[in-house]
């Protein structure tokens, strides 16, 4: 469908060549560095703002990180071209993907948090 130019693997762009970001093996290569990322993304998120509720705190912080990827630091590491140099639907079809991963990772931390406050025994005095 080619929504977006920026590369499956523009997380791994500062560490391997072009090049092989766009082989099979770069794509591979790209989704583990996403993997790794969105499990530290997540473990920031649990140590932070965890006890958040509702979904804008994802949405939030899914926002965030699109901002310090796409505006910040992206560019000047090379991972994809600066705003200005990308199509409007690749903005908009990565800022929707941040946003959803964002609400993704917020409601899984707070679901699991509310399970084990739900876990937890009662006092017995209280």
């Amino acid at each position: 469908m080619h929504f977006t130019i920026v590369p499956v693997g523009f997380l791994a762009e500062p560490f391997f060549k072009h090049e092989y970001i766009y082989t099979a093996a770069g794509h591979l290569t790209g989704w583990l560095f996403f993997i790794v990322f969105s499990i530290l993304a997540s473990l920031l998120y649990t140590f932070t703002i965890r006890k958040l509720k509702g979904p804008l705190p994802g949405m939030v912080y899914g926002i965030v990180w699109w901002l310090i990827l796409f505006i910040l630091v992206g560019p000047k590491l090379g991972m994809m071209k600066p705003l200005n140099g990308l199509t409007w639907d690749s903005i908009i079809t990565e800022l929707c993907f941040f946003l959803l991963w964002g609400l993704f990772i917020g409601y899984t931390v707070a679901m699991e948090y509310t399970d084990e406050r739900k876990r937890e025994p009662e006092q017995a005095g209280a």
